[in-house]
């Protein structure tokens, strides 16, 4: 899911921003209205931290995405403390809705797609606020049309503490990452390290 290929790169003409160095992070970002996955990688590109921010879901969709706003900012912070921001990957809405989505709503823009580009407006200012080196990629850039369920196998195969934190425990009823949030994260990360490969060996 995450390989590069040179053809890929003359396909997708994306300037990248440059890679973390030293002991800076690499962020990345899946925002929506409900929650936003995160994943943060060192320059080695292991995974540091990932989860969510997660705000009350009785709340109105304005102070949801004013919440987890909020929540990025103090994590942003907190990183910030002995060490240097790295860059930030945002993934964005691509402008292309599933097929699925199209049936249902008789091809007319389903409710809440201009809500979730508020929610990826508003994290994208947060880090613009914070200084943080940003880049943009829209979401079928780096997904390549992989279904967030592959996207998402892809990811627990590779990486067993996102399986352990995420699979359904005793108790637990759903599937934490039903989303695929912060798999996409991950991906998201993981993309760009692959483009960061390829050009430094190109």
């Amino acid at each position: 899911m995450a390989t590069v290929t040179r053809a890929d790169e003359r396909r997708r003409k994306i300037k990248m921003v440059a890679p973390p160095t030293g002991g800076e992070l690499l962020l990345c970002l899946d925002p929506s209205t409900t929650r936003t996955g995160y994943a943060a990688f060192t320059a080695t590109a292991d995974i540091e931290d990932a989860g969510y921010f997660t705000p009350r879901r009785g709340d109105d969709v304005l102070t949801r995405i004013r919440t987890q706003c909020e929540d990025l900012e103090s994590w942003l912070q907190a990183r910030r403390r002995g060490r240097r921001l790295g860059p930030v990957i945002i993934e964005s809405p691509s402008g292309h809705v599933a097929a699925w989505l199209r049936r249902k709503t008789r091809g007319a823009p389903p409710q809440g797609l201009d809500l979730y580009g508020a929610a990826f407006g508003a994290i994208w200012w947060a880090c613009i606020d914070a200084c943080c080196r940003v880049m943009v990629v829209p979401a079928t850039t780096w997904t390549r049309g992989t279904s967030k369920r592959k996207r998402r196998a892809a990811i627990a195969m590779s990486y067993p503490q996102y399986r352990s934190a995420v699979q359904p425990a005793s108790g637990r009823r759903a599937f934490v990452d039903a989303g695929g949030d912060m798999a996409d994260a991950i991906g998201l990360g993981l993309w760009a390290f692959g483009r960061w490969s390829l050009a430094a060996h190109g």
